[in-house]
């Protein structure tokens, strides 16, 4: 089975534009609108529709989507129970977050949790967290790292708080300084 094929087109779905899923999958547009062109024809019909931008899916993609997706999730969860029978410590782990907590939070954790497990590579995923959840459900990425508010009540999500937050306020030079009169 060419999972190749799947990822790639979930990939173009995803990013509805052929241009932003080659920079995304590390390969030419040319290459992935040939690669598409074959899968196509393959299938006897068109999965996307060019004719707008950004490219829409045809009746018959919103179809193969949905396998696919079900095709990839299903496979990756068969390498993760295989790595767990046979407790080799190898794989990836997709972390979803914000761009800010990326830029915050992940530098801290990141050295720790390849000093403990140095097989496993990590794939960071910045999105919205609406994005994050429904990929989340749909085993795109592993874990989630949020703020806590809201996600216990999720159905389909669990949270387990992992540290308490430190907030600051932050003024101009002087502000602190000042007597508020009022």
């Amino acid at each position: 089975m060419d999972l190749k094929r799947f990822e790639y087109l979930v990939t173009i779905a995803e990013h509805k534009s052929i241009t932003k899923a080659a920079k995304a999958l590390y390969i030419s547009q040319s290459a992935l609108s040939h690669y598409l062109q074959k899968v196509e024809m393959e299938v006897g019909t068109e999965l996307f529709d060019r004719s707008a931008t950004p490219i829409t899916l045809t009746q018959a993609g919103k179809c193969y989507m949905e396998s696919a997706r079900k095709i990839l999730t299903e496979h990756n969860q068969l390498e993760k129970e295989i790595r767990d029978i046979t407790k080799h410590m190898t794989g990836t782990l997709t972390i979803g977050t914000s761009l800010e907590r990326a830029a915050g939070m992940i530098p801290k954790i990141i050295v720790e949790f390849q000093k403990r497990y140095p097989g496993i590579e990590i794939k960071l995923l910045t999105k919205s967290a609406e994005k994050l959840k429904v990929d989340l459900r749909e085993g795109i990425v592993d874990l989630l790292l949020f703020p806590h508010y809201g996600t216990e009540k999720e159905q389909g999500i669990a949270s387990q708080k992992i540290c308490e937050e430190e907030l600051v306020l932050v003024a101009k030079k002087g502000f602190f300084n000042k007597e508020m009169s009022s």
